[in-house]
């Protein structure tokens, strides 16, 4: 099996780092996310599930919501986009929104790297 879409993008970035200090980034990026998902008290009521989708750290979403977290810290050009934000919506009914194809939507656009540069060794 390869790597996840996602991930394969980050390994394609652009800096002077190499792509296994950056799968390295991204697994330490991993586990702290998901101590901090089980160590989280549970949100009352219904909610859009908390989860690592491998790319970002989703806690649980208010229902009827946007929802932000900060570009990931893993990413080779972090220090570029370290204001932006990753955004998906929840939906009334306590589920992360879909697109057309029935995969979760979320908007990555403020994490990307637009910097011309050379691919990760």
């Amino acid at each position: 099996m390869g790597r996840p879409p996602l991930l394969s993008r980050v390994l394609r970035g652009t800096e002077d780092r190499s792509a296994q200090a950056t799968l390295l980034a991204w697994h330490q990026y991993r586990l702290t996310c998901e101590q901090h998902l089980r160590l989280a008290p549970p949100s009352p009521g219904p909610v859009c599930n908390r989860s690592f989708d491998l790319y970002a750290c989703w806690g649980d979403g208010t229902p009827n919501s946007t929802v932000t977290v900060p570009c990931p810290s893993y990413l080779p050009w972090h220090h570029r986009v370290q204001g932006g934000v990753v955004v998906r919506r929840c939906g009334p009914d306590g589920r992360w929104e879909t697109d057309e194809s029935g995969r979760t939507w979320q908007d990555n656009s403020q994490c990307e790297d637009t910097a011309p540069g050379q691919p990760l060794q």
